[in-house]
């Protein structure tokens, strides 16, 4: 695992050009893969969701934590699954709304009528689905669901890849900014409060590079998120709230992280050619295994 020791705000020693939510940049000199992907554990940590792009296979699909029994429960258009804290349901975006649906793929319902809503992410007390909505400028702005009202909310006009806070309830979201004349992005873990929008920094950084598919770990005490180079693939790094400091926890590509119900482990995306699919390690990036590989 390497370590990097940073100050508030740091800079990436990288120098990164792409999105990391494009899934192939035109300048890139090398294609990640993505055909299994932004994966969610259940809450009991027996069971994984996660949306594969894999032709004549879209849609939605769950497994155990060895792999061995994929099903497919939703057929088509469907990203970003987020699980309910009872394990009861999941909820995922399809055709520009947020949609929810039982684990085997039942009673499947439409949530919100906003256009442009992607990313969803249950609350940890099973209240509230976070989202973003994404217009046709790219402008993104943060959105609430109330689960009990049934009514959606905005709360911030910026930022992207909400999760959650659990110590505080908070919405953990990634802003960045960009500067054309450094070529750099400003980049921020925010904290907002989604009853009085109250923002507070948890951190900042400066990247030559948009980053992404953030993900806070279940103790509150760290953050992963994915890295797209132009010049090699995307990896996964952790940011330590407690140390300040940022690990490289992948180095033969990575992807949309994901948290396991008690912070042990991680699922991602393993993005080298010729693979496409789903790992895990351990949260300190040892002990990688691969859980799907796609046909």
């Amino acid at each position: 695992m390497k370590k990097l020791t940073l100050t508030v705000p740091f800079l990436f020693t990288l120098f990164l050009l792409s999105s990391c939510d494009s899934v192939n940049s035109p300048s890139s000199t090398i294609s990640d893969s993505y055909l299994h992907g932004r994966a969610a554990w259940s809450p009991d940590g027996k069971t994984i969701a996660f949306t594969s792009l894999v032709s004549g296979q879209e849609g939605i699909y769950v497994t155990d934590t060895l792999g061995s029994s994929v099903q497919q429960i939703l057929k088509g258009d469907g990203v970003g699954a987020t699980w309910s804290p009872d394990g009861k349901w999941i909820a995922f975006a399809k055709t520009g709304s947020i949609f929810k649906m039982k684990p085997n793929g039942d009673s499947v319902k439409q949530l919100t009528a906003a256009v442009g809503a992607v990313r969803p992410s249950w609350s940890t007390d099973g209240s509230k689905i976070a989202f973003i909505e994404s217009d046709a400028s790219g402008y993104t702005s943060l959105w609430v669901y109330d689960v009990l009202r049934d009514t959606s909310s905005m709360i911030l006009q910026r930022g992207d890849y909400p999760s959650w806070l659990p110590t505080t309830g908070e919405i953990v979201i990634l802003d960045g900014q960009y500067d054309v004349y450094s070529g750099y992005t400003a980049y921020a873990f925010i904290g907002i409060s989604p009853t009085t929008a109250n923002a507070r920094l948890i951190t900042s950084f400066s990247a030559a590079a948009n980053c992404g598919f953030c993900s806070m770990s279940p103790k509150s005490t760290d953050i992963v998120f994915g890295v797209l180079s132009s010049s090699d693939y995307a990896e996964v790094y952790r940011y330590s709230i407690s140390a300040n400091a940022t690990y490289k926890l992948t180095s033969d590509g990575g992807d949309y992280p994901a948290w396991s119900p008690d912070g042990s482990e991680i699922v991602y995306t393993r993005t080298q050619q010729g693979d496409g699919g789903l790992w895990i390690m351990n949260a300190d990036g040892t002990n990688k295994r691969r859980l799907t590989k796609p046909q």
